[in-house]
């Protein structure tokens, strides 16, 4: 995606706090109209699998608000403790 130009940006613009101008790449998720939501390159069911849970145990229920926040916001699969620490916070 290096080299992908997304627009034209004037001087004007960047001196007027870049109004206007597209310049951010958000890349957390992907929707594919066949396989779905993926959350950094895993699906729902996949999330349900590894991240830390309501019940305590990976893999059994849905997963914590934190633990997908920690996984959108680091592309890393959330310990338990981790997932605590963020609550805590």
């Amino acid at each position: 995606l290096g080299s992908h130009v997304i627009g034209e940006v004037t001087i004007d613009q960047c001196i007027g706090g870049a109004r206007g101008v597209k310049c951010m790449l958000w890349e957390t998720s992907n929707l594919d109209p066949e396989e779905g939501i993926r959350f950094r390159g895993l699906t729902i069911p996949e999330c349900q699998e590894v991240l830390p849970t309501y019940s305590g145990k990976q893999g059994e229920g849905e997963p914590l608000m934190e633990s997908l926040l920690w996984l959108l916001l680091t592309s890393e699969v959330p310990t338990k403790e981790q997932v605590d620490t963020l609550t805590a916070e």
